[in-house]
């Protein structure tokens, strides 16, 4: 007899006892088990735990138990929980800094402030009060014209501090915009 496709849905392929569920799975896991009472041979049949093995729903709901209820716990030392919120008091000073112009942008904010956590988690947090980030936009390239006057003005300056002025200012056919 030929083993079973992998898409046959008469045939679930076989469920790892190490597995570990998503945070929110783990939570409606301590409420069926914990709360409602279910066995966990029962909450495989609901529909977020289906073709989740008995054995690694008991597994998960023990690891969060022994975590004291943290469905966040994911094993790396320091690094549990959610995105770290910042204090009123935290985000109050970093907007008055940031307006005061003592900080310039979230970067600042970062290497002054909250040295060890990511600007991104920084910029989220100040954009949840009201600040709105930006990219400042790139200056756009000069036209030729812009270019020529420049390169004129480059050369009267050269010139002056040589004393030459007056042989550039004839040459130069945007004479009249640069006086």
């Amino acid at each position: 007899m030929l083993p079973p496709a992998p898409d046959d849905p008469q045939h679930p392929p076989a469920a790892s006892n190490n597995v570990k569920c998503t945070p929110t799975k783990c939570a409606r896991l301590m409420v069926y088990h914990g709360d409602m009472k279910l066995p966990f041979t029962q909450i495989a049949q609901h529909s977020p735990f289906k073709n989740i093995d008995p054995q690694t729903l008991s597994n998960n709901h023990n690891l969060v138990k022994s975590h004291g209820g943290d469905c966040y716990y994911n094993g790396k030392k320091g690094k549990t929980g959610r995105k770290r919120t910042f204090m009123e008091a935290q985000l109050n000073e970093a907007e008055e800094r940031l307006e005061s112009g003592e900080l310039i942008d979230v970067e600042d904010v970062r290497r002054v402030m909250f040295p060890k956590i990511p600007a991104h988690t920084i910029r989220d947090n100040l954009s949840q009060i009201g600040l709105e980030s930006f990219a400042q936009q790139k200056k756009p390239n000069l036209l030729p014209r812009h270019q020529l006057i420049h390169s004129y003005l480059l050369a009267i300056y050269r010139a002056t501090s040589h004393g030459r002025c007056e042989q550039y200012m004839g040459s130069c056919p945007h004479s009249h915009m640069i006086t």
